[in-house]
């Protein structure tokens, strides 16, 4: 019995001892603006993303809704491409293939009834000169009707998360009903990437199919015509129609940053490259960032104090992965989390998550949780006070 007196004494002298015990959250510096790019375009639509590390390096009316025209070659490809086809198929062309196409002025390669490219000629021909003949030619070889193989995109376009888009057909050819937004279609264009098929196609500035047929990319004779610079420029697929104006999807490679661009909605003359002119100022801003590792696992990202009902300990906690994040070449980079100056010791492990914010000269460049453990007391007469403690 006088143990337990004394016990019970001591658990409920430092119940009431002044013993700081601070909230286990404090909140960060949550007044930062977000870190992006600080261009004028000409397109009303545009969305910056690094999908390598999910930084949004530019958001502009990304949400939208927008025509994606022959943008929408790239889920047409990339529903191709998962088909399980040969790319040394031969195809023959069909007047339903090119039914309607002269009526509708839709770019085209040239093909013929009669002709007999290939699968991987029909590809180039999709995403070079943006052929509508070669477009039908793989939607009919692949799913056997246009409206069968628009169901397949529609279904992938599902897969990916893209809940704002909805595709009529496989040209991109307009229809009020045929939309997008610019964060859908960058989304789309990240997962095409990781295609190696698809990148090598996509990069391509020239292809000369089986037939003998020449292609050009519809952005290559522009590019050297306008002398427009585009620092670690890979590829890209381009649209047009008067509904959507000038839109473009591109991938870059820049400073260890990987970079899908999407701009949409740049309503200018049909001779004009105003899509070509906002890549260009995009990438030539982020010519002067770099991606960087700024914390690496094992790191310290701070210390707190385990509070025991006798005594204290300092504990400190560490990363458990690497951050990285896109940022400019001069910023002054800072590390701030969560973590709280105590945290009441307990007779069990406790997992607490921590909150990481990454600033460029004071603006969030990236967010992430971790988690750490407090642990448990490891004395018996500590066990014994949380004990009797946590009775109360």
């Amino acid at each position: 019995m006088k143990i337990t007196k004394l016990i019970l004494a001591a658990v409920l002298t430092a119940n009431t001892m002044n013993i700081p015990v601070h909230a286990e959250s404090q909140e960060t510096n949550s007044s930062a603006s977000t870190l992006s790019l600080d261009v004028n375009l000409e397109s009303d639509d545009a969305y910056v993303i690094d999908p390598e590390n999910g930084q949004i390096l530019l958001d502009q009316n990304s949400d939208e809704k927008i025509y994606p025209a022959s943008m929408t070659k790239i889920m047409t490809a990339v529903v191709v491409l998962e088909s399980g086809i040969s790319l040394d198929q031969t195809v023959t062309i069909t007047d339903e293939m090119l039914n309607g196409l002269y009526e509708a002025e839709a770019a085209v390669v040239g093909y013929s009834t009669g002709d007999t490219p290939t699968v991987r000629d029909l590809l180039y021909g999709a995403l070079l000169p943006s052929g509508a003949d070669a477009v039908n030619a793989l939607a009919y070889t692949v799913s056997g009707s246009i409206d069968a193989f628009v169901q397949a995109m529609n279904q992938k376009a599902k897969e990916l998360g893209m809940g704002n888009t909805h595709f009529v057909n496989p040209t991109g050819l307009h229809d009020d009903n045929h939309y997008s937004t610019c964060k859908d279609i960058a989304t789309l264009t990240a997962y095409a990437v990781q295609n190696e098929t698809f990148r090598q196609i996509f990069s391509s500035s020239s292809y000369t199919d089986t037939l003998g047929n020449l292609m050009y990319s519809t952005v290559a004779g522009a590019i050297e015509r306008d002398n427009i610079s585009l620092p670690g420029f890979v590829g890209d697929k381009t649209g047009y129609t008067d509904d959507a104006g000038h839109c473009m999807a591109s991938y870059a490679e820049l400073n260890g940053m990987k970079i899908i661009t999407v701009t949409a909605h740049a309503m200018t003359d049909i001779y004009d490259t105003a899509h070509l002119k906002d890549a260009s100022t995009i990438l030539n801003a982020l010519n002067s960032w770099s991606r960087k590792t700024v914390l690496s696992s094992g790191d310290t990202l701070g210390s707190y104090m385990a509070e025991k009902v006798i005594g204290r300990t300092e504990e400190t906690v560490t990363s458990s992965q690497n951050i990285t994040a896109d940022v400019p070449n001069e910023a002054k980079i800072a590390v701030t989390t969560d973590l709280a100056e105590s945290y009441k010791v307990t007779n069990k492990d406790q997992t607490k998550q921590l909150n990481v914010t990454i600033t460029a000269d004071g603006k969030t460049a990236a967010e992430t949780s971790q988690t750490f453990t407090v642990p448990k007391a490891s004395d018996f007469f500590n066990r014994v006070l949380i004990f009797f403690r946590d009775l109360f």
